[in-house]
């Protein structure tokens, strides 16, 4: 789905102007405006990383625990 901004039109040759699309992949951010609701919501998803790498695969001290 393309990208649309209102500053981006063309003129086709019958003389209307339609607005042009731009592809998602030629879009560079180059300033990111953050809100409350937006630093608590990467903030959240920074936490939830922290414990997502504490689970998963058990070590080898659990294994041996584990068998004990």
């Amino acid at each position: 789905m393309p990208i649309r901004k209102d500053d981006e039109v063309r003129e086709k040759a019958n003389g209307t102007t339609v607005h042009v699309g731009i592809h998602p992949s030629k879009v560079v951010i180059t300033r990111l405006k953050l809100d409350k609701d937006r630093k608590k919501i990467l903030e959240r998803k920074a936490k939830s990383r922290q414990v997502g790498k504490e689970k998963g695969k058990y070590k080898e001290e659990t294994i041996e625990k584990m068998q004990e």
